[in-house]
């Protein structure tokens, strides 16, 4: 029977804000990587699009990488004063209640979802082997460029390494599958947790490339009408002057 009146404990209200604000920054942090990853994948197909404006190319590309890398890094990084990943694991590994079948179909009960008898039997609680899992999975990412990078590079103008003459991009290279596999570790660990609390699973990919598509494809229709203009100018100045090479 749905019990309309619950409410959510104190403890279950800050899990869902953490939470909330975890996955939120792990949306931003993937948007900006999709859209950086394929606006580079259409450089070969749009090359005349590139050629009209390079450098701001290369700029938009960097600011989506760069962004990634700062909001994957607050995510990943181990701090008391910040909602990252691991003060999470700490969170629940303080409240295994939250988390357990009991909690969980109270509610349910709340949202009258227990009539499916979906989410009840897929049901999973957090355990401290879990958490210990996760932290030892976050342990062994390959994260130690990206604090680099972040601090030495984004965050920081660092004396000794500007002294040193170092170009922090070449002294500390990050791939983009390396980014990938942290987000990857991060969405399991989020969609864990969520679905031991309320059965929501969340999907990270996000259709963004379609819009940047249509935005290449006006740039060379642009470029094609330009072209076209110019030509038939030429030609006119042709036919009313007769030969070119004279004007």
């Amino acid at each position: 029977m749905a019990n309309l009146n619950y409410k959510p404990t104190k403890v279950e209200a800050q899990f869902k804000k953490r939470q909330d604000k975890l996955r939120e920054e792990l949306n931003v942090a993937y948007r900006h990587l999709t859209i950086a990853k394929h606006l580079m994948d259409l450089m070969k197909d749009y090359t005349s699009a590139y050629n009209i404006a390079p450098t701001f190319w290369a700029l938009t590309i960097n600011a989506h990488v760069f962004e990634t890398i700062i909001r994957l890094w607050g995510i990943l990084e181990k701090r008391k004063d910040t909602i990252n990943v691991n003060r999470e694991l700490d969170f629940i590994e303080q409240n295994p209640k939250l988390f357990s079948h009991e909690a969980y179909i109270e509610r349910l009960k709340s949202k009258q979802e227990l009539e499916t008898g979906v989410l009840l039997g897929a049901h999973k609680a957090i355990t401290l082997k879990m958490v210990n899992d996760f932290r030892h999975k976050l342990d062994e990412l390959p994260k130690e460029n990206l604090r680099r990078l972040r601090h030495k590079g984004l965050a920081h103008v660092n004396g000794e390494i500007v002294e040193a003459g170092i170009n922090v991009f070449e002294e500390y290279p990050i791939n983009i599958e390396e980014i990938e596999q942290m987000m990857d570790v991060v969405d399991n660990i989020l969609n864990t947790c969520s679905g031991a609390y309320n059965g929501i699973h969340y999907e990270k990919h996000l259709a963004l490339e379609g819009g940047i598509d249509d935005i290449m494809d006006a740039i060379n229709l642009w470029i094609d009408s330009k072209q076209k203009r110019q030509s038939s100018q030429v030609k006119n100045i042709v036919k009313e002057k007769g030969d070119i090479t004279k004007i």
